[in-house]
């Protein structure tokens, strides 16, 4: 369908300020015209009833074009531009609008909800304060004006507001009848996110009005069971509200929670594709999805949806922060990351940024006979370093973000130096790599035979391991069956405590779910897998002490023979390893002394 043209719209906006009147002087074709505007705005509503956005933007323009001095036309095309993702097109409608029609209320309800969907909270509070000001009996504004608070983080003017909104509606809500009451406690009670209240509402209001009258209480209610801990019932809800109407956003964002917490990544696609198609202008949703595949390991597909978000949206500043930490796909970000590169290359946090260009800055200089460092490939989840010869391999593990906080090029300079083959490994599988290096074998046995072929055939005799976050679960177990001299964990998660799944983010929280649905308990704890062999390594455990969970992961290990524990001061974005780096003057001292390996004189390969 169409997209509503500017030209149009500025053709609408010209007849109504000049009060041009198009209508033909006979009769008959005045019959006829206005027989076709009630047929064009009866097809207008009826797509939105149907929230078809873009039909109902196209079909409210032929109204305009029929009918210029229509104002409900233009809250209908504006609504519709607005929830069909364009934002700029519904502003520029309602903004034409507002001039010829200052006075209509829904006018300037539907440009508070513009501001409000763009997240522009600076133009949204303002807007909703001259309706507050003009209009104070429409309750829309008061929802409005609480969301826009809430999201601009204006607590104080929040509780305020709330509780003039409650006392301004307390005399409406005294002489109203039973129904009217109901709707206003309603109302107040989703403004102050009171869910039991709005839990208790919603019921009685779909006992009064029937599920297919009353969308608006039915995804009230899966919310408020949601956020009260009732998360089978709030999911039941969802499923039941969606029967009655398949494009309630509010139930299918509830259902992609519910599988979320169920580790159920098909279904979570699912109910991202239909909010996708039911918000096909927003890219928010296909960015999640991307993400979601990322979780899921499903590379073919990441890379595939990947490249036609770009060429969607190409210019759009989100995607690259997406791309960033969906491990194959940052290979076609914008702007590849590359050593040598400026520093927003890498992040665009202005602490990130100069961080990873002061440790590319600051790693040792490659002497001539050195052999070179790696080039990264973001598809490859393994990378080999360096022509046989040192007697010593480390293996390093990736974290979920597919690098050790610090990229694989820039970590590996500091390694150059060292008498040393680096061995790098990614889990595509995103399992912790309890089910081994996909393009190995795919299963973990066949992933330890190739190793140790690999190892033996250059002639390893001494094996070190590294592993970032999740990536430690792989340097403890593999480094274990490798019979490895020296492992080595930053900030590891060792098993998965249930009461600490719900104080996680959500990509923590699916990828634990998923893990437990997908293998054996037992595999979920490292303590019972150390615990069950023997092995004469060092492991050094290191962690953030400032934060409990970290804290308590490490602590677990504590008591097994080999560990030695490391607390340190922590960074509040968790990066472990690049704290460590940025805080030794000399980094590859550092890491040569921690393995017991020496660092190779100049001239030596």
């Amino acid at each position: 369908m169409a997209e509503l043209q500017d030209t149009a719209l500025t053709a609408a906006g010209s007849r109504i300020a000049s009060g041009v009147n198009d209508a033909p002087s006979a009769a008959s074709d005045t019959i006829l015209r206005q027989k076709k505007l009630k047929e064009t705005i009866g097809l207008a509503r009826a797509a939105t009833e149907r929230r078809e956005w873009q039909e109902a933007a196209l079909l409210w323009q032929q109204v305009l074009e029929q009918s210029p001095g229509h104002a409900p036309a233009y809250v209908g095309a504006g609504n519709a531009l607005r929830e069909s993702g364009q934002y700029e097109a519904a502003e520029q409608i309602l903004s034409v609008a507002a001039a010829a029609f200052p006075d209509h209320v829904h006018i300037a309800l539907a440009r508070g909800w513009t501001a409000n969907a763009r997240r522009d909270w600076p133009a949204a509070i303002g807007r909703w304060e001259d309706v507050c000001t003009r209009f104070p009996h429409q309750r829309q504004l008061y929802r409005g004006m609480a969301q826009a608070l809430r999201e601009a983080n204006r607590a104080d003017e929040l509780n305020m507001f709330l509780l003039a909104a409650q006392a301004r509606l307390a005399p409406e809500i005294a002489i109203a009848d039973a129904g009217q009451k109901l709707d206003a406690l309603f109302e107040i009670a989703r403004l102050r996110a009171d869910w039991p209240r709005v839990r208790n509402c919603a019921e009685q209001i779909l006992a009064r009005d029937g599920e297919a009258n009353a969308s608006v209480a039915a995804g009230a209610l899966c919310q408020a069971l949601w956020h009260l801990g009732e998360y089978q019932a709030a999911e039941a809800a969802a499923l039941h509200a969606l029967s009655a109407d398949p494009g309630l956003m509010e139930a299918l964002v509830i259902l992609s929670r519910a599988a979320t917490e169920r580790g159920d990544g098909e279904s979570v696609l699912s109910c991202y594709q239909k909010i996708a198609a039911l918000k096909p202008n927003v890219p928010h949703w296909p960015f999640k999805r991307i993400e979601l595949l990322n979780w899921l390991g499903r590379v073919d597909e990441l890379l595939r949806e990947t490249q036609a978000l770009l060429e969607r949206w190409p210019d759009n500043a989100m995607l690259p922060i997406y791309l960033r930490h969906c491990g194959p796909a940052a290979a076609l970000a914008p702007v590849p990351v590359t050593p040598g590169q400026p520093a927003d290359t890498y992040d665009p946090d202005a602490r990130q940024q100069a961080e990873l260009q002061l440790l590319f800055e600051r790693a040792p200089s490659v002497l001539p006979g050195s052999r070179t460092g790696i080039v990264e490939d973001f598809g490859a989840d393994l990378i080999i370093a360096g022509p046989p010869g040192p007697d010593t391999a480390i293996l390093v593990f990736a974290g979920s973000g597919d690098d050790v906080s610090i990229p694989f090029p820039i970590f590996d300079c500091y390694l150059v130096p060292l008498a040393v083959t680096p061995i790098y490994l990614r889990d595509f599988n995103r399992l912790r790599y309890m089910t081994g290096i996909r393009s190995l074998g795919g299963g973990y046995q066949q992933t330890i035979d190739w190793l140790r072929r690999v190892l033996r055939d250059r002639g390893v005799t001494r094996v070190c391991t590294l592993g970032n976050c999740v990536g430690g679960f792989g340097a403890i177990r593999y480094g274990i069956d490798l019979d490895a001299a020296c492992i080595v964990t930053m900030n590891t998660p060792t098993y998965c405590p249930a009461d600490e799944v719900r104080t996680t983010g959500q990509d923590t929280l699916f990828m634990r779910k998923r893990l437990l649905s997908e293998l054996p308990a037992d595999l979920a704890d490292m303590k019972l897998f150390m615990q069950s062999r023997s092995t004469n390594a060092r492991i050094e455990v290191f962690y953030d002490d400032d934060k409990a969970p970290d804290r308590g992961h490490a602590e677990r290990l504590g008591d097994i023979p080999g560990v030695r524990l490391h607390p340190g001061p922590g960074r509040e974005d968790r990066k472990l390893l690049r704290g460590i780096a940025l805080t030794n003057d000399n980094f590859c001292q550092w890491l040569a002394d921690l393995f017991a390996i020496e660092i190779q004189p100049a001239g030596l390969p």
